[in-house]
């Protein structure tokens, strides 16, 4: 369920269907998500979670969004 939301979701961002989207729009749908997910992250623990997974690249990847999204649903 998580990995089929988090493809529709990363489907919709990546508009030029270039398989990357940029770490401030995921953190942007996350931050904006908060309440579907019953969260309650911040802006900062969602640029610590992103750089994580990113390191310090700009772009995530289609693969990285479906997995960190996953994680923080199952957080």
């Amino acid at each position: 369920m998580a990995s089929s939301a988090a493809l529709k979701i990363f489907t919709m961002i990546d508009s030029n269907q270039s398989g990357t989207i940029s770490v401030n729009e995921a953190e942007r749908i996350v931050l904006r998500l908060n309440s579907r997910l019953n969260r309650s992250y911040g802006e900062n623990d969602v640029k610590a979670f992103f750089n994580s997974i990113t390191g310090d690249s700009e772009t995530i990847t289609k693969d990285d969004f479906v997995t960190a999204f996953q994680k923080l649903v199952l957080v």
